[in-house]
Parts: structure tokens; C-alpha cells; sequence
């Protein structure tokens, strides 16, 4: 009983961020997986038409999570970032600071920005392991609700930093 108790709890700060939207969207993509599957068994028969249902059918779920942030940021729960980030002269601190503007029509319960920071490097070697491996990364919640239209100031400062970095920054809102 207390292993299953571990696995929520890794999952509980992921199901937090769920919201209607989000369990309506879901639902649609197990129906469309479900219809499609039958469908395709009901086909078999018919020349590559059921394979290929079939297939597609279990290709939705491995998109369903891809598509789902894509709807979250750009339909269901967009925002306006305008950020600056700077390396300050006299201090090993990276400052992060800006606006953000949220411009969906559904109510915003908070947002989680993702920071990872990289150091310069003009090698396509070092480039491609700064990508899946970055020098800093951190998350940071801000919490709401916050209102449409209303600018949200942000502002954070990562210390330790003691060299030139190329910062990138992703919010997600839910």
C-alpha cells in the first residue's frame, strides 16, 4: 500500500495542473482511440484498410499528451511573455525580468516556467549535449489566478552563474 502511495505522489503535483478542459480533451482522444481501434478490427478484412486503422489507433495515445500542450498554449490557455534576461556585471547572478500577459478566454490557475541555462559555445558537438543536457535547469510555479488582460510582473535571479549563458525559458500555464 505505501508503494502505491509513492507512485501518486509523483504523479499528484502533474494531476494538480489538470483542470476540465484538460480531462474533456482527454476523454475525446480515448473515445477517437477506442472508435478507431473497433473500427479497424471490424475491417480486418478488407485490404490494408483495418492494418492501417489499426495502426493509427495506436499511434493517437503517443500523440495525445503532444497535442494536448500544444492546445493548452496556443488555444485554451495562451499568454503575451516579454522577457529580458541579463548576466549582472559586478555579482555571478543571472537576472531574469519582464511581463506576462495572459490572453485566453478560460481562467488561468497558475503557470510553471521552466529556466534551463546553457553556456555559449559556436560547436554543433556542444550544442547538441547542452540541448539534452543543460548546464542549469530550474522550475518555478507562479501561482494565480491570475486575470485576462492583467500584466504579471516577473522577476528571478539564479545565483552561481560565473560565466556568459544563453538562457531558455518556457511558461506553460494550466
Amino acid at each position: 500500500m505505501e508503494a502505491l502511495q509513492e507512485i501518486l505522489n509523483i504523479f499528484l503535483p502533474y494531476m494538480e495542473r489538470m483542470n476540465m478542459y484538460s480531462f474533456i480533451f482527454l476523454a475525446f482522444i480515448l473515445l477517437l482511440f477506442i472508435l478507431t481501434f473497433v473500427l479497424g478490427v471490424l475491417l480486418w478484412r478488407v485490404r490494408f484498410v483495418g492494418g492501417f486503422l489499426i495502426f493509427i489507433a495506436c499511434f493517437i495515445p503517443f500523440v495525445a499528451p503532444f497535442l494536448l500542450k500544444w492546445g493548452s498554449k496556443n488555444i485554451f490557455f495562451p499568454v503575451e511573455i516579454a522577457l529580458t534576461t541579463k548576466q549582472l556585471t559586478y555579482s555571478p547572478t543571472f537576472l531574469i525580468t519582464g511581463t506576462m500577459t495572459p490572453l485566453g478566454k478560460f481562467p488561468i490557475k497558475g503557470c510553471v516556467m521552466n529556466i534551463a541555462l546553457n553556456k555559449k559555445s559556436l560547436n554543433t558537438k556542444q550544442k547538441i549535449i547542452t540541448f539534452f543536457k543543460p548546464m542549469f535547469v530550474e522550475k518555478k510555479t507562479l501561482e494565480g489566478p491570475f486575470v485576462r488582460g492583467s500584466n504579471i510582473n516577473i522577476q528571478h535571479a539564479i545565483d552561481n552563474i560565473h560565466e556568459e549563458v544563453m538562457s531558455d525559458i518556457d511558461i506553460s500555464c494550466y
